[in-house]
């Protein structure tokens, strides 16, 4: 079977070449737009880097997933949290039309962990502010 499907040379075989993630949206039974991804996985439905898959479909297997864990953490919680990791699967924005919606997907396939400040001090010395003025 697995000679059949990805031929006789398995130093050629790859996980991520059949293994893809795709980020489906709600609205993916809609209109497929929204969705995130493609990128090859390295998880899969038994692993630590747990995402879905792979499926029977009709008698073929799916390999695509189609959602995995939305945060990921990698914290060493003493002294004070203040060496915790994270990363967002897609972006800090669920608005589909936010520069924010897809922005953090690359890194998070690729394992790019963002470090999450805990230290009041380090939050309060780099704190940005934006002010947004309207018309009344």
């Amino acid at each position: 079977y697995l000679v059949g499907r990805f031929g006789d040379d398995i130093t050629d075989w790859e996980w991520g070449d059949k293994h893809r993630v795709s980020l489906t949206h709600t609205f993916d039974a809609i209109t497929p737009i929204f969705n995130i991804g493609g990128s090859p996985a390295a998880g899969s439905s038994l692993t630590v880097n747990a995402i879905s898959g792979p499926i029977w479909n009709e008698g073929d297997i799916v390999y695509t997933s189609s959602y995995g864990p939305y945060f990921r953490w990698v914290m060493d919680v003493e002294p004070g949290w203040n060496n915790v990791w994270g990363m967002f699967s897609s972006g800090a924005s669920q608005n589909p039309f936010s520069p924010n919606y897809d922005d953090a997907y690359e890194g998070w396939v690729s394992y790019d962990y963002k470090l999450w400040y805990n230290d009041i001090n380090h939050i309060v010395d780099n704190f940005k502010l934006t002010a947004i003025y309207r018309r009344k």
